[in-house]
């Protein structure tokens, strides 16, 4: 079957062994369907058929979602190849992540390969030889937009001019420039730093991606300020003095953005924005960029269209697009219903756009569509074109017109289920029963474990339904970064960080302080507010009143700081000079104390950067082993969560002007954006990922819930971000993909020359924010089709009225109502589990938390049962007469005896929190005496991490328990430039006609001198002249219920197998002595890491193509550059073999000396962590 998958046909090859009828066919007669059956693979539908075989002229592909567009491109690739309209190297193909461009690559060469070395093709004999010749020596072109902009910038930047060798700066990279920026600005600002970076940044990928200057926007006529200042009223509104003050705050804002682009350009870097603003200026100013690009390409294949914005739309419709010039066969592929990143900006307007961008010779471009779903059920998609019938309405007189979906032949039934609850509580728990009742029974059904997805709106709502589906027992894994963030061992030690590097930082120490390891009281904590107060008045430093005249020299301070900036004195430092011994409880002042030592040990590591400063201040609140107690009783993942952050923590400290501030401030705004965080995603089965819609778009899970449609949060209600108020948008007069009369599709403008009074201007621009608004809430809608169709079976759509903290009620949205209205009308297409109209008029949830004692002794069950009250008076006496030491000697088991023989139930909150305190005192105070320490291995590791693992667990483990960044190291950059050269060499265009001194790099000054004679050596392999299947491929797999992830360097075809090749820029370890323990342990290395690596490779392939590969079609080599050696070990481990060898690590105990000799001489803070005695510890690795 052509759609989404290529199943072939075991009959068909058998039956390929005489001549058929399509070998007796000239090559140029070939159908879609002969090329199909002669890879042997299913015909393709009636409308693929059309896309494949369509004349070479611009036309646009609308693919609904899982309509199996990757599949029909490679087809319509293998179709112009097999025909002669085109030789695989002129083909060029662009998608947006490197993970899509080479899946399409992939499936683009393997399409070829078969046909290459099927029957019909092999028996013409030599009236193909070009053909094969063509397959076998060239490759298409294919990577991402910003890929191909650095290519058009490297080749002609300096008719700009532009260095073509500048370095391209990452995100994270460039928060941390424009934060020492910020951070250092002379002007001060109304917003914390890390507010200003963002909307820095913001501001600047506007700027980048119009093709407009900051000077245009300074010289906007139309700006706000000067049209509000004309007017003949003295009496403004409110509103308007905002948008008069948006409009002065973006002005301060570009001067920035200047300093920002003049940081660049002395470092020699670009922005991804910079480079593709670039890219478009030179295809739309230079008819020689122009003609050479196209000297190159003779068919553009452009992926996901719908996400272009507006640069990308310049360059791509410049170079390929209508004028004077010959039409290309353009073949643009998108779905206008799952345009949703317009707050990025991508312009909703550019499919549309594409039919007059590339006209054909007689008109607009040609459309065609795609509408057989591949992915989901009928009953799935009833309602997902409920939801879109509005939008295509809209859009049928004009624009790309819109199919409904519809369900593959012989598409099995789905199982969809709607819900209203009285609270969010009620909502989550049947979100959590219902999702562990479905995947218990997929499991039962199917024999494995399913794939599941909640799919949130926002990443505040993540971690709660974390805990809800915990408690069904079920394995979780949030996978957004703001998700993350509201963890509760994460939010700790980031404001045990955030108040160290700011002792001003008052949410950050009310968090710590009020929560349950200090329990500051009310009272105290009123007592340190008022202590605070009082050191930021002191005029001698005592807080005390030093002279008459106070009142008037505070009112002074305080206009002084005011108008100065200076910060005031924060609950930290009033806990570092608590004053008179008088004003805090005993308790309250022993709390405050313990804060000052803690914030103060941290404080002190502050120049040592954030990944060193996170573990420091993980040890200091002993978070470490309450995670680990909160796993025990199902309440959390144990270090899982902590580890994700202290790998992101040591990624962004790899850059060597981070700072903990900067890092802080970056994890503030990633809780709305995630600049720079967002994770690759892989669906996994066997656990339950939580993430936004937003980052769900391409993916697919068997089981799919999408909680909290709830009107004001999906859609959202309030007005959208908007140039009129906010200073970090441009005016939308300003934009590319503005509203005209050729774009009627574009973002909607104002003239506000129109208005000569103060009303006239508000009813102009409150009718222009709701323009703006309705934008949004259309993009808010096709965002929730995306949610719908990521489901292949099953999925859950739910809401509730009441959530902690609102006054009134909220509901289903419109959108869920009109789900239910569709159900109303057709019965089968889902049940409605419970539907509550009538939530009362009180928040139930108001009053939900509550505090008590326990055990109670009179409370029901074991009240009148004197062996029950013996048990519990004989554990509180020994508890009395213990001394902290001894708390050591408590078993776990006999904790719960106690309580279970107090009558008390485990499921009751309070119970709970009693029994998971009682455990977490055990557990540290068995740490502080024990000479091991627990070190638990991340639920994810690359497969050079299992490599350590397997060679060296003491520094392993020591990695693990202080992930810290790497230091830069020549061996390391000299490893990474080759393999990007080596990345380049496989995928450039043609490469048959480069010449080796052409190559990408070739004539760059390298930092490391040996590069040339690792390029020369290479050549001279065999690997060189041979067609890489696939190279620099991203994995992530499940072995042995641990994720393994990585990148496979390149992929080989090996007849009808595969071989999995890693480059080696170092020498062979052990070559001079084969038999020494080095030898032995590198062949023990290399057998671990392509084991790991043909595993990934033949899920990869069962994923594409539908069939299982056996491991034994799949070879692994190590390949070293410098002596031109192969390495092929004799056996690879499987899967079971590789799990079972990981499970033996899971309670290896290392001795103290292997801990020291991995930690080094005078860095053991680490092994002293909970270990307040002192003395050696040993290191224990465990799940």
């Amino acid at each position: 079957m052509l759609g989404g998958e290529h199943v072939p046909d075991p009959e068909h090859r058998k039956a390929g062994r005489t001549l058929s009828d399509t070998a007796k066919k000239p090559l140029e007669e070939l159908t879609p369907g002969d090329i199909a059956r002669a890879i042997g693979g299913k015909d393709p539908t009636k409308a693929q058929s059309k896309v494949i075989d369509g004349p070479p002229e611009p036309t646009l592909v609308v693919a609904g979602a899982g309509a199996g567009k990757t599949e029909t491109m490679a087809a319509r690739v293998v179709y112009l190849v097999a025909t002669r309209k085109a030789r695989p190297g002129q083909i060029l193909g662009l998608t947006f992540t490197r993970k899509a461009a080479q899946q399409l690559s992939r499936r683009v060469q393997m399409r070829l390969d078969e046909f290459a070395r099927s029957h019909d093709f092999v028996s013409r004999g030599d009236e193909v030889s070009d053909i094969a010749e063509a397959i076998r020596t060239e490759q298409p072109r294919i990577s991402t937009y910003d890929s191909y902009a650095g290519d058009v910038l490297s080749s002609h930047g300096l008719l700009i001019p532009v260095e073509p060798d500048a370095t391209v700066i990452n995100e994270t990279d460039l928060y941390i420039l424009v934060h020492s920026i910020v951070s250092e600005w002379d002007r001060p600002f109304p917003w914390s730093v890390g507010t200003v970076v963002d909307r820095v940044i913001s501001l600047a990928e506007q700027i980048s991606g119009h093709l407009i200057t900051t000077d245009v926007v300074r010289e906007d006529e139309d700006l706000l300020s000067q049209a509000v200042e004309s007017l003949e009223t003295k009496a403004a509104k409110k509103d308007l003095q905002t948008a008069a003050a948006a409009q002065e705050d973006r002005l301060a804002l570009l001067d920035v953005v200047d300093a920002v682009h003049d940081r660049l350009r002395r470092e020699g870097k670009l922005t991804f924005g910079m480079r593709m603003s670039y890219a478009a200026q030179l295809a739309e100013r230079f008819p020689e960029v122009v003609d050479a690009e196209r000297r190159l390409t003779s068919v553009v294949l452009l992926d996901e269209y719908q996400d272009t914005g507006q640069a990308q739309r310049v360059m791509l419709a410049s170079l390929f697009g209508g004028g004077e010039r010959k039409p290309l066969a353009v073949t643009s592929v998108g779905d206008p219903m799952q345009s949703i990143y317009g707050w990025r900006g991508a312009s909703a307007s550019n499919l549309d756009s594409f039919l007059t961008d590339f006209p054909r010779a007689e008109g607009p471009a040609l459309q065609r569509n795609l509408s057989t779903s591949w992915r989901n059920p009928p009953e799935v998609l009833t309602l997902a074109n409920s939801v879109t019938a509005q939008l295509r309405n809209k859009n049928k007189d004009s624009g790309a017109t819109v199919p409904v979906l519809e369900p593959k032949e012989g598409s099995g039934r789905g199982d969809v289920r709607l819900g209203v609850f009285a609270t969010v509580d009620d909502e989550r728990e049947w979100i959590a029963s219902r999702m562990a009742d479905k995947y218990r029974s997929y499991e039962f059904d199917h024999g494995k474990p399913p794939s599941a997805a909640v799919l949130v709106r926002r990443n505040a709502d993540a971690e709660p339904l974390a805990r809800a589906l915990r408690a069904e027992g079920l394995e979780v894994e949030v996978l957004s970064s703001g998700g993350l963030l509201d963890v509760p061992e994460i939010s700790d030690v980031l404001a045990l960080m955030g108040v160290a590097a700011n002792p001003g930082d008052d949410e950050a120490a009310m968090r710590l302080l009020a929560g349950d390891r200090f329990r500051l009281g009310a009272a105290d904590l009123a007592a340190l507010h008022r202590r605070a107060q009082e050191i930021s008045y002191r005029p001698d430093g005592t807080g005390e009143d030093a002279a008459p005249g106070i009142d008037k020299l505070r009112a002074d301070f305080a206009s002084l700081a005011e108008l100065e900036n200076i910060d005031n004195a924060g609950l930290a430092d009033a806990a570092h000079n608590p004053g008179a011994r008088g004003s805090f409880t005993p308790e309250g002042r022993a709390a405050l104390t313990e804060f000052d030592t803690i914030v103060s040990a941290v404080r002190d590591r502050l120049d040592q950067g954030p990944a060193h400063v996170l573990t420091v201040a993980e040890n200091a609140l002993g978070l470490d082993v309450e995670v680990r107690v909160r796993a025990k009783l199902g309440k959390g993942e144990g270090r899982q969560q902590l580890d994700t952050l202290a790998r992101r923590a040591a990624d962004f400290a790899s850059n060597p002007d981070a700072s903990v501030q900067a890092f802080l401030d970056y994890l503030d705004v990633a809780r709305g954006v995630e600049r720079g965080l967002a994770q690759e995603i892989v669906p996994q089965d066997g656990r339950v990922q939580i993430l936004t819609v937003h980052s769900a778009k391409g993916l697919e899970w068997n089981i799919v819930a999408v909680p909290h449609v709830i009107k004001g949060r999906f859609p959202k209600d309030k007005a959208p971000s908007n140039w009129v108020r906010n200073c970090w948008e441009i005016p939308s007069h300003l934009r590319g993909d503005r509203r005209t009369e050729d774009n009627p599709g574009g973002v909607p403008v104002v003239d506000i020359a129109e208005a000569t009074n103060y009303k006239e201007l508000d009813e102009l621009l409150t009718g222009h924010i709701n323009e703006l608004k309705s934008t949004v809430g259309e993009e808010d809608r096709r965002l929730f089709y995306v949610a719908l169709t990521r489901s292949m079976s099953e999925l859950l759509v739910s809401a509730h009225h009441w959530s902690e903290g609102v006054q009134k009620p909220l509901g289903p949205s419109l959108f869920l109502q009109e789900l239910r209205d569709t159900v109303l009308d057709a019965p089968h297409v889902a049940t409605i589990d419970e539907w509550v109209t009538d939530p009362g008029d009180e928040n139930p949830l108001e009053n939900a938390n509550a505090r008590g004692i326990w055990p109670e002794h009179d409370a029901g069950g074991a009240g009148d049962d004197p062996a029950s009250h013996a048990a519990v008076s004989g554990a509180e006496r020994e508890v009395a007469s213990s001394s902290p030491v001894d708390l050591g000697s408590f078993s776990e088991s006999s904790i719960a005896e106690v309580a279970a023989a107090a009558g008390a139930e485990f499921s009751d909150p309070l119970t709970a929190a009693w029994l998971s305190e009682a455990l977490i005192h055990i557990r540290q105070a068995r740490r502080a005496a024990s000479d091991v320490i627990d070190v638990e291995i991340p639920a994810r590791l690359t497969a050079t991490q299992h490599v350590a693992l397997e060679r060296d667990p003491a520094s392993f483990a020591v990695n693990v328990m202080r992930p810290m960044p790497q230091k830069p190291n020549q061996f390391a950059r000299r490893g990474t430039t080759f393999h990007a050269w080596v990345e380049e060499y496989f995928t450039a265009a043609t490469q048959f006609l480069i010449a080796d001194d052409e190559l990408p790099g070739s004539g760059d000054d390298w930092e490391e001198a040996d590069q040339q004679a690792l390029r020369e050596q290479f050549l001279a392999s065999h690997w060189a002249q041979k067609t890489a299947a696939a190279v620099e491929v991203p994995f992530a797999v499940s072995i042995g219920g641990q994720i393994k992830v990585g990148k496979m360097d390149a992929v080989f075809r090996d007849g009808e197998d595969w071989i999995v090749v890693d480059w080696k820029t170092g020498a062979k370890p052990g070559a001079k002595s084969p038999d020494s323990v080095s030898a032995r342990k590198h062949r023990q290395d290399v057998a671990i890491q392509l084991a790991i690596y043909r595993i990934a490779w033949a899920r990869i392939q069962e994923e594409e193509t539908g069939t299982p590969v056996p491991l034994d079609r799949i070879r692994g080599a190590f390949h070293y550059i410098g002596s031109g050696e192969d390495v092929y070990p004799e056996t690879l481990p499987d899967e079971a073999e590789l799990a079972a060898a990981f499970e033996r690590r899971f309670e290896q105990t290392i001795d103290a000396e292997q801990v020291q000799r991995a930690l080094g001489d005078g860095d053991d803070e680490v092994a002293a962590a909970g270990n307040p005695a002192g003395g050696e510890k040993s290191g224990r690795t465990g799940r």
